[in-house]
């Protein structure tokens, strides 16, 4: 009987007005920007995890943040392996098209350059 109750109604993550959304990317971004966007993520952003590759190293990082603080742990991952990365709070509608583009700002294109995506800062 639970289980229909639950499954017929909106999820409590719903009712609360959270929600997520994943980034992807097949290129490496750039350590020191990519730490700068975590420290001013929005206060809506409840919570961001995932893996990232980074230019110029050898191990890819495993980044969390919560609390309004990140930490980055090391690993090795497959070669080729792509950025992911997932964002959890509230009002992400509002947030999400500014975090893309300062994601995107991130990432280091194949020639080495940094990516031409906006500079706007979220």
């Amino acid at each position: 009987r639970e289980r229909a109750l639950t499954a017929s109604g909106p999820s409590h993550r719903h009712a609360d007005g959270i929600s997520s959304f994943v980034y992807r990317s097949k290129h490496a971004l750039r350590q020191a920007p990519f730490e700068k966007l975590l420290e001013g993520l929005p206060a809506d952003v409840l919570r961001a995890k995932g893996l990232v590759r980074f230019a110029e190293r050898e191990w890819q990082g495993v980044f969390n943040f919560t609390c309004g603080r990140h930490e980055i742990t090391w690993m090795r991952l497959p070669e080729g392996a792509e950025t992911q990365a997932v964002f959890i709070g509230r009002n992400l509608a509002r947030h999400e098209p500014r975090l893309r583009d300062a994601l995107a700002a991130c990432e280091q294109r194949d020639d080495g350059r940094p990516s031409e995506g906006s500079t706007n800062h979220v």
